[in-house]
C-alpha cells in the first residue's frame, strides 16, 4: 500500500505521536482524527533539522489522496494505543504498591477506593492509615518512578522524540501530569467493585484528563513558582535516581553577565602590536 518512503515517513511519525500524546494531547477529538495525525505529520516534515527531501515528498503524495492520507494516519495512530497500554500497565503497577488485596474485605476495598480517588495525587500518601500531607498536591513520589521508568527503563526508538523535547524542558509539564493521573485513577476504578477487575483503558477517560488538565493549568497560571518548582523538582529527582544528573543543563553564561572588558583588551592588543612594529 504504502511505498518504502511513506513507510519511513510513518515509521518516524509514530515517534511523534507518541510524543504528542504524552506532552500536548491525550485525548484528540476522535472527530477529528485525520486532522490530527495529518498535523502531526506535516509537523514532523517541515521541520528542517529531522526532515528529509524524501519525507517531505512523501507526505505531499500523501496529501493528493485522501483515501491513503486516511489510511496513513490510522495506521500512525496506533502508537498511541500502544503508549497507553505500556502506560495502563505501570499505572496498574503503581495501583498494585497500595495493597488494596489487604484491606480487610471486598466492602473495606471498595471505601477505601473512594476515599484513593479524591486523595492519590497528593504527597505524605499513607494507604494504611488513611493520611496524605494537603500541602503536596501534585507531588507523589509515584509520579517521579513513573517518569524515570518511561524515560530510562521503557524508552525505545519510538519514545526519543518525547525523550529529547523533556531533556529540552528540563521539567515535566501539565499534561505529563494529566495524563500519568488519568492512567493511575483508571486502574484505581479496577478495584471499584472490591476485587480487581482490568478494564480496557479507553477514551472513556478523556473527561478526567482533562479535568487534572484544568487543575494543573490553572495551578501553573495562579502559582507558577509553586509549579515551576515541583515539577522541576521532580524532573531533578527522576534524574538523579537514574543515576543521568549528567543530563541537567548547565546554565551557560549570559554575556550581559559577562564582566571581561573585551574592548580594552583589543585596545592593549593592538597597542602592543603597534610598539613591536616600531
Amino acid at each position: 500500500m504504502f511505498s518504502p518512503r511513506t513507510q519511513n515517513l510513518l515509521r518516524k511519525g509514530k515517534g511523534d505521536v507518541r510524543a504528542d500524546t504524552l506532552l500536548k494531547n491525550a485525548y484528540p477529538d476522535q472527530k477529528r482524527k485525520v486532522e490530527h495525525y495529518t498535523a502531526i505529520l506535516k509537523n514532523l516534515v517541515f521541520d528542517e533539522e529531522r526532515s528529509t527531501a524524501d519525507m517531505l515528498e512523501a507526505f505531499l503524495r500523501l496529501q493528493e489522496n485522501p483515501t491513503l492520507l486516511e489510511n496513513a494516519t490510522i495506521l500512525i495512530s496506533y502508537a498511541r494505543g500502544d503508549l497507553n497500554l505500556s502506560v495502563i500497565f505501570f499505572a496498574r503497577g503503581i495501583v498494585g504498591k497500595f495493597d488494596l488485596g489487604h484491606q480487610g474485605g471486598q466492602m473495606e476495598t471498595k471505601a477505601v477506593i473512594v476515599w484513593l480517588k479524591e486523595v492519590f495525587m497528593y504527597g505524605g500518601l499513607d494507604v494504611q492509615r488513611r493520611v496524605y500531607n494537603k500541602s503536596l498536591k501534585f507531588q507523589p513520589t509515584w509520579i517521579i518512578d513513573f517518569m524515570r521508568w518511561y524515560l530510562f527503563m521503557c524508552n525505545g526508538k519510538q519514545d526519543g522524540v518525547a525523550f529529547h523535547a523533556i531533556m529540552k524542558l528540563q521539567y515535566f509539564p501539565p499534561e505529563i501530569y494529566a495524563y500519568i493521573l488519568t492512567a493511575v485513577r483508571h486502574a484505581l476504578c479496577d478495584w471499584e467493585d472490591g476485587v480487581e477487575k482490568k478494564r480496557p483503558f479507553t477514551d472513556d477517560n478523556s473527561s478526567f484528563y482533562f479535568g487534572y488538565l484544568a487543575q494543573l493549568k490553572k495551578l501553573q497560571l495562579k502559582s507558577p513558582t509553586y509549579f515551576d518548582r515541583i515539577s522541576r523538582s521532580a524532573f531533578k529527582a527522576c534524574l538523579s535516581q537514574a543515576n543521568k544528573d549528567w543530563l541537567l543543563q548547565k546554565a551557560a553564561a549570559d554575556d550581559n553577565e559577562d564582566d571581561t572588558d573585551y574592548a580594552a583588551l583589543e585596545a592593549s592588543a593592538q597597542a602592543a602590536a603597534l610598539a613591536e612594529a616600531a
